[in-house]
């Protein structure tokens, strides 16, 4: 993603990668991306402490755009007893994912499991996965002063939108 941005861009830019946890940066950026649910895989505090990093690498102004599961999508339509099952063909081989939610349905649970060539492997990962209104919260916290959610093709979001779509201003 980030090569596709630098070849894309005409502007003077500075994309980096990097490690939230690595970031000690203070009012350096116009523009912070979260994309594709890169975030959530930590503990809470750990998760929090991430939005507040985000927030003091920001100028005044500065925005943060994420784009990531709508958690109420998730409670509304996949119970704690409930599991979807997918596998896709990829080019390296089979991947097979059980996605469910804890009881407490804050958790977002994978189990994958790799077909490669016959030989497989095997993973599993949480991922906390907020309502529109705990992230909202969250990231009031952190400081920035507003937040807007989207659904898809930025409308308003709605608890039939498994993704959300956001822009917090610092």
């Amino acid at each position: 993603m980030i090569e596709h941005a630098k070849a894309k861009s005409s502007a003077q830019v500075v994309l980096i990668t990097r490690d939230i946890e690595d970031c000690t940066f203070d009012m350096e950026f116009d523009l912070a991306i979260n994309w594709f649910t890169s975030f959530g895989y930590d503990s809470d505090q750990s998760s929090k402490r991430c939005l507040e990093r985000l927030y003091s690498a920001l100028k005044p102004g500065g925005r943060l755009v994420m784009e990531i599961m709508n958690g109420q999508w998730l409670l509304n339509n996949l119970s704690a007893t409930e599991k979807i099952v997918q596998t896709f063909d990829m080019t390296y081989g089979t991947v097979r994912d059980v996605n469910y939610v804890t009881a407490d349905g804050i958790w977002h649970i994978m189990d994958r499991t790799y077909d490669y060539s016959g030989s497989q492997s095997h993973s599993s990962f949480a991922m906390r996965v907020l309502t529109a209104d705990a992230l909202t919260n969250w990231l009031h916290d952190a400081g920035f002063q507003s937040v807007d959610i989207f659904g898809s093709d930025e409308r308003p979001l709605t608890n039939s939108d498994p993704r959300m779509h956001v822009v917090a201003v610092r």
